[in-house]
């Protein structure tokens, strides 16, 4: 099984224990998207690029995204979208693509969105720029 595969398959538990969130749907992955609300999501990101409220490269990394899921806050019951970037040597590239994917939801849904990177290594720079710019960082290594 590829990282991205058992990283999906895993997702919704390392949010609902890592991230606080009560309800974890993943919209977007190799596991776990029912049909409904994938075709749901798909149909809003196709209208935003119809509408052109989203270019065609933002809506390129929507769909080349590792894991997209929809969570609710334990605090106050709101949706959050939540895009992980999955790799398994996390750079600059796949930190921004997380940001920028992440920034296409909020604009798309008009909801928060957290930008997630998972994978075995990061450098320590690239950890203090995820941090920097808000994208969280999941260390896959200590969970397999």
């Amino acid at each position: 099984m590829t990282l991205e595969a058992e990283l999906s398959h895993r997702i919704g538990a390392w949010l609902l224990r890592d991230f606080g969130f009560v309800r974890v749907r993943v919209v977007r992955g190799y596991f776990g998207a029912s049909e409904q609300l994938a075709m749901a999501f798909s149909n809003r990101i196709d209208d935003a690029r119809e509408r052109k409220d989203i270019t065609s490269a933002d809506y390129v990394g929507i769909f080349g995204a590792g894991v997209i899921a929809r969570c609710r806050r334990s605090r106050d019951s709101q949706p959050v979208w939540v895009v992980v970037e999955v790799a398994a040597h996390i750079d600059e590239e796949i930190i921004k693509r997380a940001a920028q994917s992440a920034a296409t939801l909020e604009v798309v849904f008009g909801e928060e969105a957290l930008p997630v990177v998972a994978g075995e290594r990061i450098e320590p720079l690239h950890a203090a720029r995820a941090r920097q710019i808000g994208v969280a960082y999941i260390d896959v290594t200590e969970r397999f």
